[in-house]
């Protein structure tokens, strides 16, 4: 790093003259990268500073800080600015004292951290406490939400931007946000809707592309079988620790999904802060690491496993001792381990984490370029007419309330999403529909992931996996995992791929739903070929076969056990006062069924009572009901 020194008797690339301010320093220098452009050497203790000059980007990504300093890594910003606040890439600012207004610290550091930008004609000014001219130094830009939203659209850009949780943070807390050094966020920090595009040299686009895919255009774990899996958003405030967040947030959604139940725990993040090596940098200012990652994290949940909230309530702090656990949490969960994106089975592109998303449920996924982690929900894919902001009603056409409509020649038609549930709290992120999420292009090489894998285990010994069948389609879901002992004995190896929706069965890799075909078993086969009456209790373990010419009369009570009862031409079975429990019902043509007397028949799904063409059902008095 280049370091270049000033004191307020000599300047080496510039003149120090006396103006409003009490002591002014020019730098007559482009400045284009990382530099200490400053040393004052007199107490700044209740003054105040600001700064003016140019910056010029050289793309639509990067950034100027202008900051002071001690000497062990305290920053406060004197201004900070990136293209969406320029004009034509260009920002002519003056007068900025974004944080420097009557200083409470002794700073003596000035220094500038850039990227992709030159910055020209820096004047420094120096205020005492009590000069008349620090009303006219600026916090920010005025309207600054209203130009962002310009240039966003201005620049077609698919996002909205607004004021945030992270917009309003200090430096010094974004700094702990990201483990203490602030990435080129590009905006996200003010994102409140819409796609986030994450420029990159390595994502190109081009006008109408052509792209294919072997996987459906969108799948979403926030809703699926009619349910959403995700837990509820949380915030990690000004601490380090989103990898942590990342994967408690995969975490207590593979716990809904693998005891088919949405459990919604509440897992404490803390533990990891406390009792994996790592820290908080806003509780040791100066620090310059994160100390987790993804890859540090699961192998604790594994081996040690992750108590509930309410054990260890998250204070974002690294310093609370790992023993502050309480002695007997109500809930312990351990996961089975972890498959890494990307590997030699799902090698890095679009397609392997996609299908990663649908087989494995939500992922703990990290953006590299900002060391940033987040529980990865879902993918979708840019249409046409897509509206990916609704806008607000009256808002003018630079006001980031018009809608983000994607038109016919958008050349971002066929670009892929991933969809983030962020750890920044309800107060960023889409504000309209599940508030806390994002949407985010983003370059696959920038993209890495962990899939949590089953088993789960729990210290409540009673929590079952739960099997069934909600549309009645005769498919069963039991959630992420092997088939469990809880699934009936008739249910199917493969798992509903929608079990909200009752056309639609089992659902292969890529997401899609194959074909739905009847119930097949190889039990016996017990052949009815004469008339008789069951009036006793039984449970049959075979198939029953009712032959042409014979009648089966049930007055008691039948279990199936899930079996085909098949009902041929000429042959009739009458329900009589019983019940036939758990069987799939087939009348072929020239077959008859009737139920009198308050018969009940109670089918596993509700697709499984098949009255073919040709054949007579006689609903007399009785029912027919999923169980």
């Amino acid at each position: 790093m280049k370091v270049k020194i000033f004191t307020l008797v000599m300047a080496l690339f510039g003149v120090i003259y006396t103006s409003t301010a009490q002591k002014s320093i020019v730098v007559n220098c482009t400045i284009t990268s990382d530099e200490v452009v400053a040393t004052l050497q007199n107490n700044i203790f209740g003054k105040s500073v600001s700064v003016s000059g140019q910056a010029v980007f050289s793309q639509n990504s990067g950034y100027v800080r202008i900051l002071l300093s001690d000497n062990y890594g305290y920053d406060l910003l004197v201004y900070e600015t990136t293209p969406l606040f320029a004009t034509n890439k260009i920002d002519n600012f003056s007068s900025m004292a974004m944080e420097t207004k009557n200083i409470s610290l002794n700073l003596s550091k000035l220094r500038v951290e850039i990227k992709d930008a030159q910055l020209n004609n820096l004047v420094v000014d120096i205020y005492e406490a009590n000069s008349p001219s620090i009303s006219l130094l600026k916090g920010a830009k005025p309207n600054k939400i209203d130009l962002i939203n310009s240039n966003l659209r201005t620049q077609n850009a698919l996002w909205v931007a607004g004021e945030t949780s992270v917009s309003q943070m200090s430096f010094e807390e974004k700094k702990g946000l990201f483990g203490g050094k602030v990435p080129d966020l590009q905006g996200f920090e003010y994102y409140v809707g819409g796609v986030f595009e994450l420029h990159s040299d390595s994502i190109t686009y081009t006008q109408n592309p052509t792209r294919s895919s072997s996987c459906v255009s969108s799948f979403d774990w926030r809703n699926r079988h009619g349910r959403n899996w995700l837990t509820s958003v949380k915030n990690q405030y000004p601490c380090g620790s989103c990898a942590i967040f990342a994967v408690t947030g995969a975490t207590e959604a593979l716990v809904n999904l693998y005891y088919n139940r949405l459990l919604n725990l509440d897992l404490a993040e803390q533990q990891v802060v406390s009792c994996v090596n790592g820290r908080c940098t806003e509780t040791y200012p100066g620090a310059n690491d994160a100390g987790w990652s993804l890859s540090s994290i699961v192998p604790y949940y594994t081996t040690i496993g992750v108590v509930n909230e309410s054990c260890f309530p998250y204070q974002a702090n690294s310093s609370i001792p790992c023993s502050n656990i309480c002695s007997n949490p109500s809930e312990r969960i351990k996961i089975g381990g972890k498959i890494d994106f990307p590997n030699s089975t799902y090698p890095r592109s679009e397609e392997s984490l996609k299908k990663m998303i649908i087989k494995y449920g939500p992922l703990s996924a990290g953006i590299s370029t900002w060391g940033h982690a987040m529980t990865l929900a879902g993918f979708g894919t840019i249409k046409a007419g897509d509206v990916l902001h609704e806008g607000v009603s009256g808002g003018g056409d630079n006001s980031g309330n018009s809608p983000i409509i994607i038109g016919s020649n958008d050349p971002r038609i066929g670009q892929t999403y991933w969809i983030f549930k962020n750890s920044y709290g309800e107060n960023w992120g889409q504000q309209y529909g599940f508030k806390g999420f994002s949407y985010v292009i983003v370059d696959i090489n920038n993209l890495s992931a962990n899939a949590i894998l089953t088993p789960i285990t729990s210290l409540n010994t009673n929590t079952n996996i739960v099997c069934e069948d909600r549309d009645g389609d005769g498919y069963y879901y039991w959630g992420i995992g092997p088939k469990p002992a809880t699934c009936p004995a008739c249910s199917r190896d493969e798992p509903d791929g929608d079990d909200s929706n009752p056309n639609l069965g089992a659902m292969d890799e890529y997401g899609y739903f194959l074909p739905m075909t009847q119930p097949t078993n190889t039990n016996p086969i017990l052949t009815v070929a004469s008339s008789q009456t069951w009036n006793t209790n039984r449970t049959i373990p075979e198939n029953i076969t009712i032959q042409s010419g014979a009648t089966l009369t049930i007055t008691a009570n039948v279990t199936a056990l899930c079996n085909i009862i098949t009902i041929q031409n000429g042959g009739k079975l009458i329900l009589s006062g019983g019940t036939i429990d758990g069987a799939y019902i087939i009348a072929e043509n020239g077959g008859e069924f009737t139920i009198q007397n308050n018969g009940k028949v109670l089918l596993e799904g509700s697709n499984r009572l098949d009255i073919q063409l040709g054949a007579v059902f006689n609903l007399e008095y009785g029912e027919v009901s999923p169980k």
